[in-house]
């Protein structure tokens, strides 16, 4: 279904149960998250957010999500904290939506408290089904993310990357190194860049000073001149760089602005395993960079990581549902160069 259909068949249910306006808020705003995260439920969405996004109390907000799911608008799993919240799954009617209306109003708003036993209906299927027809019914049914890829040759893409990496080198007044080590990474970039991939990330591992924050910013500057349109904004498409300790910082101090940063198309992190594992709120525990990275995998997000930690070590620093995460998501680039810091005499 697409926003124009979930919003009809909401109204179709309005017509028939008067439904007041903290539940038409709510059901408004889970539209636009979905949409907002390409129909991939269920959506997480902490009810503290939903209380500053809609200005409704926390009551009012429980009240209008279990009143929307008596009527089979929308299911949803409770949340155990701010960093586990709440999950919710937009819901399809099937059903009569006149079922069980009565004709005085004393029944009628006793029916409004307390909805029909059930709206939703199981789809009927055959006996026998074509598995690849249902496959591309399911598909159909959900917007496939496409990958971000550069609008040229991998060689094209190599010469670019080159070009960008000199220019980076040379602004910060260093002298460009070019060797074996920066072809094979730079080509390594350039054929993920264009290829037809399934990883929506990539990984630059390695010792300290070898280049891999450089290539970063180095795409970054790249990509800012192509402006290459966005087809989901009205700009072009642009990553924006942090370290990991301000993912950490922003966790902990504002949660709603965390929120929206972990979600950005295309995102860098520079220096990966430099953060606290574990950040302290109020005696609250939270792993906001674990939580970013989960985000950006479970909605196929474009990012890039940088980090001095061998793959081995990221799997011992963030256990192994982060490291198999990484392994679906990320291509990676080992920079098995040494320093470029060191003063040669």
């Amino acid at each position: 279904m697409t926003y124009i259909d979930y919003m009809n068949q909401f109204w179709r249910v309005a017509s028939v149960h008067p439904i007041p306006a903290s539940e038409v808020a709510m059901y408004a705003f889970l539209v636009n998250e979905c949409n907002a995260r390409y129909w991939n439920m269920p959506v997480p969405c902490p009810t503290y957010y939903i209380c500053e996004s809609l200005r409704l109390s926390k009551q009012t907000v429980m009240t209008a999500r279990r009143h929307l799911a008596e009527k089979g608008l929308i299911k949803f799993d409770s949340g155990k904290s701010r960093f586990l919240p709440s999950n919710y799954y937009l819901l399809e009617l099937m059903v009569d939506l006149t079922h069980g209306l009565t004709l005085n109003n004393k029944d009628k708003d006793k029916d409004y408290i307390k909805p029909q036993t059930q709206i939703l209906t199981m789809i009927q299927l055959p006996s026998k089904i074509d598995v690849g027809q249902l496959k591309s019914i399911l598909l159909q049914r959900r917007i496939m993310k496409p990958r971000f890829r550069l609008p040229m040759s991998a060689e094209l893409a190599y010469d670019c990357l080159f070009a960008a990496t000199m220019a980076e080198v040379e602004f910060r007044h260093r002298i460009f190194c070019e060797n074996d080590d920066v072809k094979v990474q730079l080509l390594q970039m350039a054929n993920w860049l264009t290829s037809d991939n399934s990883k929506f990330g990539i990984l630059f591992c390695g010792g300290c000073g070898n280049g891999k924050s450089t290539l970063l910013k180095a795409f970054q500057q790249l990509l800012n001149y192509l402006a290459i349109p966005n087809p989901d904004s009205q700009g072009n498409y642009g990553i924006q760089i942090t370290d990991s300790k301000y993912v950490a910082y922003l966790g902990r101090t504002d949660y709603p602005a965390f929120i929206k940063f972990s979600q950005k198309d295309m995102l860098g992190i520079d220096d990966l395993g430099t953060e606290p594992q574990e950040v302290m709120d109020f005696g609250n525990v939270l792993t906001p960079v674990i939580d970013l990275l989960t985000k950006r995998y479970e909605e196929q997000l474009f990012t890039i990581i940088t980090t001095n930690l061998t793959p081995k070590q990221i799997r011992e620093h963030y256990g192994d549902r982060i490291a198999d995460r990484l392994n679906e998501m990320v291509e990676k680039i080992v920079f098995t160069n040494g320093t470029y810091r060191a003063d040669k005499s």
